[in-house]
């Protein structure tokens, strides 16, 4: 690692902290429990996040802090309310930042791994937690839209 400052004591919990059961596919109410920082082999810093539902089902997923890619990092902090810089090198920062703080996010499947053929899941979507919604409550799916029936004056002949 570069000069980034760590506390190994942080990295060293257990990830997730919970009954070591997964998020399922879908939309949940979490918090961040647990935070490391670190470089991937290609020398691409990142911030790897485990999150929590009230229930103690986990996810973690790993945050590239490449130019190109800040922006789904950013909207982990947007949707917990959090919209000023920080430092990432301190713990105590990220913390404050994040931990305990309510967020929605969304579990899907991604594209199978191309050697072993399995799919993962990741986190894709973080928004603030809707109006009304209660810790840990799944959100339910939206309903379909209703169909638009097209009017004789719709018609363009």
């Amino acid at each position: 690692m570069s000069d980034y400052d760590f506390d190994p004591m942080d990295a060293s919990n257990a990830p997730g902290g919970g009954g070591g059961t997964w998020l399922p596919v879908g939309k949940h109410v979490a918090t961040i429990v647990n935070h490391e920082l670190g470089e991937a082999t290609t020398g691409t810093p990142y911030l790897e996040l485990w999150m929590e539902d009230s229930g103690g089902r986990s996810h973690h997923e790993r945050f590239s802090l490449h130019p190109n890619a800040r922006w789904k990092l950013a909207a982990v902090f947007k949707a917990v309310g959090h919209t000023a810089k920080i430092s990432l090198s301190q713990n105590g920062a990220i913390k404050k930042a994040l931990y305990t703080k309510r967020f929605q996010v969304t579990i899907e499947l991604g594209k199978p791994n191309e050697r072993t053929g399995k799919a993962y899941r990741e986190a894709r979507f973080f928004d603030p937690v809707p109006v009304g919604q209660a810790p840990g409550q799944r959100q339910a799916a939206a309903p379909p839209p209703a169909p638009h029936l097209v009017g004789d004056d719709e018609i363009p002949f």
